[in-house]
């Protein structure tokens, strides 16, 4: 369960979370990851910057390329297709309304009852506490602290990672970098 511990900053006290799992993003990726963490047990805080689920797959760029193939996708995924095609009556769709795949991520998050904190962005300048390597706490601009044994960063442009040191290329790297000519 959730442990709250009380800390001071400056003369304000505010209340932090204890979790373990912090899912930062808004991403479709975000919403499976905290849903399976939720699944499974996990205490699990879904840390989202926008107002929005579901990010690409919920925002008009939802047409799939499976082409009724259930051998390509499973879990998670599987769900939420299936939902879409039961939304409109089908067996599988290919192109879906964005506000249909809203809907259905918002059942998801729902029924699996993963909180989700709407429009908390990272203080990317020093919102991340680590010990070493590991990171112990991440603070959004609006003071809000999460704590996390674990820590997902599945927002499009890696925000929480780059802001914890972990190494990164801006662009793409050169073909002869690993030998690859695509």
């Amino acid at each position: 369960g959730r442990l709250p511990v009380f800390a001071s900053v400056g003369s304000e006290a505010r209340l932090e979370e204890n979790y373990d799992v912090v899912v930062y993003g808004d991403s479709a990726g975000a919403v499976t990851a905290a849903i399976s963490a939720k699944r499974q047990g996990y205490n699990v805080a879904f840390v989202n910057p926008t107002r929005f689920l579901g990010g690409m797959s919920a925002s008009g760029l939802g047409a799939t390329d499976f082409l009724g193939k259930r051998a390509t996708f499973g879990g998670i995924a599987s769900e939420f297709y299936d939902a879409i095609a039961a939304h409109y009556g089908k067996k599988y769709v290919r192109s879906f309304e964005p506000h249909v795949g809203q809907n259905i991520f918002k059942e998801l998050i729902a029924d699996a009852g993963v909180s989700v904190f709407f429009d908390e962005k990272l203080d990317r300048e020093n919102g991340v506490k680590m010990s070493g390597q590991r990171i112990d706490s991440i603070t959004m601009l609006s003071g809000k602290t999460f704590r996390g044994k674990m820590f997902i960063d599945a927002s499009y442009v890696g925000d929480l990672m780059a802001a914890s040191g972990v190494s990164y290329t801006v662009g793409r790297e050169p073909e002869n970098k690993y030998g690859e000519s695509l």
